[in-house]
């Protein structure tokens, strides 16, 4: 028996309406009405992957290093931080490793209103500006010692990465295809689940711990199928004054020459469109697009 999306995702319109209805919920910050969608379709799907996304261990997945994130930020001797960014990506050439799984990693970054007016700005203008070429936060971001680590994503991670259907051709020799194959359909819905469960991470330790200033949070994706930015306010709310500083506790790392240093890229709708009109090429023929967080990284 046919999954209903088998029959949508035969032609593009159908994956580009399905796939931007879940982008736009989660880019709005309505994770708990995405979910549910995305929940029904893994269930009916009954896969295996469907059943790891679907496993209680997902639950699991945390964001580690927030109290260390409270403490650096209320230390900043300079002006006042007022937004924070976090991106989550993958290292390049993963899915060629052989054994081994691989967590997502984060990176940071942290911003006052120098260049842009995050105080004032509601998340609909943070969205907005993060939209173009050039958000007028570029390179602003502060020197603020500072790491978060994602955990408990890596099993599913690593199955996408490694996962043998990543693309859909719809024409054969025979004409265009009928259904999409159940692979591909597993594929999209299981990378949409790791978008929203990164999200859902950010939300939960934003609720769970606050920051100081009650700040927005711009949490993006880079180097994955499934891209989407959102602003995230926390219903915990701290004193920029009043947070309690205690010893720093930052754990001995070096830097990331890739660190965050602006959030671009197109769209929630042009990225959709860009990744369905890739699917219609050959992975080695697939243009590399731009996506919200590809510039962050410095990865092409």
């Amino acid at each position: 028996m046919s999954h209903r999306l088998q029959v949508d995702f035969a032609s593009a319109e159908g994956e580009r309406d399905y796939v931007g209805r879940i982008a736009a919920l989660i880019e709005r910050g309505e994770l708990d009405a995405a979910e549910p969608l995305l929940r029904a379709d893994l269930e009916a799907l009954g896969t295996a992957l469907a059943q790891l996304c679907l496993s209680p261990k997902m639950a699991d997945v945390s964001i580690t290093g927030w109290e260390e994130l409270i403490d650096a930020i209320a230390q900043f001797e300079g002006n006042p931080v007022t937004a924070i960014a976090i991106g989550m990506a993958n290292e390049t050439d993963l899915a060629f490793s052989p054994s081994g799984l691989y967590d997502p990693y984060l990176t940071l970054g942290i911003y006052t209103d120098e260049r842009y007016g995050f105080s004032a700005a509601t998340a609909d203008s943070i969205l907005f500006e993060c939209a173009k070429d050039d958000p007028a936060w570029t390179g602003a971001e502060e020197d603020i010692e500072a790491y978060l680590e994602l955990e408990g994503l890596a099993e599913l991670n690593t199955a996408l990465l490694r996962h043998k259907t990543q693309f859909l051709f719809r024409e054969t020799d025979n004409g265009p295809i009928a259904e999409a194959p159940i692979g591909y359909v597993e594929f999209t819905l299981a990378g949409w689940w790791r978008a929203l469960l990164f999200h859902r991470a950010v939300r939960v330790a934003l609720d769970a711990h606050g920051l100081p200033g009650d700040i927005p949070v711009l949490a993006g994706i880079a180097n994955m199928r499934q891209e989407v930015a959102s602003v995230h306010y926390s219903t915990r709310r701290l004193s920029a004054t009043s947070a309690h500083v205690a010893e720093l506790k930052l754990k001995p790392r070096m830097k990331r020459l890739d660190a965050i240093v602006d959030l671009t890229g197109a769209t929630i709708r042009q990225r959709v469109a860009e990744e369905t009109a890739a699917n219609d090429a050959a992975p080695e023929d697939a243009p590399r697009r731009s996506g919200i967080f590809s510039r962050i990284f410095g990865r092409g």
